[in-house]
């Protein structure tokens, strides 16, 4: 029983800590949120067929044929992280290529607010620039 109630108060005091932080970096988590809409909208527009000319003819037939692959011989991080997440969640290449260029944008959305603040910008002008 001691354990189980000390067990309950850690995850107490954790959810507690975690709750802190989200609002303590609630701004980060709405940059995040803005890349990534920014960057699904023109995805989800043309979404039968892939953006982008290195697309087509490099990432997703390096998911294709990942065994064969030179690029992830020379262990490219990009490629790699296309093919962990394409058989991690099981999707198909091209939506492997979509949920990475997602995150990715949403990503460097909150490096470039950090970058502006480092630079002593407003957060109104960190947001803007982002």
């Amino acid at each position: 029983m001691r354990i189980a109630k000390s067990i309950f108060i850690i995850i107490q005091v954790n959810s507690i800590n975690f709750l802190q932080i989200i609002k303590r970096h609630q701004i980060i988590f709405y940059i995040f949120f803005i890349g990534v809409v920014t960057r699904i909208v023109p995805e989800l527009i043309s979404y039968p067929f892939p953006i982008g000319y290195d697309t087509i003819n490099y990432y997703i037939p390096s998911i294709s044929d990942i065994e064969n692959n030179l690029y992830i011989q020379k262990l490219q991080i990009y490629p790699i992280l296309l093919h962990f997440i394409h058989t991690t969640f099981g999707l198909n290449p091209h939506n492997s290529v979509i949920v990475l260029s997602v995150i990715c944008y949403g990503i460097f959305s909150i490096v470039i607010y950090l970058w502006s603040r480092k630079f002593q910008l407003s957060q109104t002008k960190g947001l803007c620039m982002t």
